[in-house]
């Protein structure tokens, strides 16, 4: 890399409000867990993010595991054509809200409540549970 031209990069380091960018991965990682033990819990994140990843990546890969959407695939595409559907000149916003959210819930009971992958899932949301409330 030596040699290379470093202007580029610096104009945009020069630009970038580092107190905003701050405020904002704060928030971040509050939105995300808060604290653990008085501590920022990024090291907890990084964990959720990582599972998440783990999802996706059994996803595109076509593994039915219990961390692939393609054991919710039917029910996750229904949720997709619930929002698709939306007309707001057709449909009063109760009536898309209660559709979406039916839509979702029957979404979560396959990915979350499927007695094939209950120990595994379950131990998984305890983890975040416990670490969005700060416990160990």
């Amino acid at each position: 890399m030596a040699g290379l031209d470093k202007t580029r990069f610096d104009n945009v380091v020069s630009k970038v409000d580092w107190k905003a960018l701050k405020t904002v991965l704060l928030g971040f990682v509050e939105a995300g867990c808060g604290e653990k033990n008085g501590k920022e819990c990024v090291t907890e994140l990084s964990n959720i993010y990582t599972l998440m990843g783990r999802l996706i990546e059994n996803t595109f890969n076509g593994e039915d595991v219990c961390f692939s959407m393609i054991r919710f695939e039917e029910e996750f595409e229904e949720l997709v054509e619930v929002v698709k559907s939306f007309d707001p000149e057709s449909r009063s916003i109760k009536s898309f809200a209660n559709t979406l959210v039916d839509a979702y819930l029957d979404m979560e009971r396959k990915a979350m409540c499927d007695a094939s992958c209950a120990t595994e899932v379950s131990a998984v949301l305890l983890m975040l549970c416990q670490t969005r409330n700060g416990s160990n």
